[in-house]
């Protein structure tokens, strides 16, 4: 039997993005969700800025104030193209 571990949930994102839910196997029967936004950039001039956003749902309880972080990796479309599946939005992906 397989056991999700559902921390969070993704609500919205800005701009042009895919979002790919993939798994994290904690142990060979638990795996928790992994929420993984792609944004498609064109080349960016030098000093400037790029805002990006997103928003998840947080499933448990945390102390007023806390902070919490996530993990950025800048990286050609060519390379990510090599490690994200294609994706078609019209499909559905939870083959549970």
């Amino acid at each position: 039997m397989k056991v999700k571990v559902l921390l969070s949930s993704f609500v919205s994102a800005s701009e042009n993005y895919i979002f790919y839910n993939m798994s994290d196997w904690i142990s060979s029967t638990e795996y928790r969700y992994i929420p993984i936004l792609r944004w498609d950039l064109s080349n960016i001039p030098a000093k400037t800025t790029k805002t990006l956003s997103f928003q998840v749902k947080i499933h448990w309880g945390l102390p007023m104030g806390t902070t919490m972080g996530s993990t950025v990796h800048t990286l050609p479309k060519e390379k990510a193209d090599t490690i994200f599946p294609v994706y078609y939005p019209d499909i559905d992906y939870d083959y549970d």
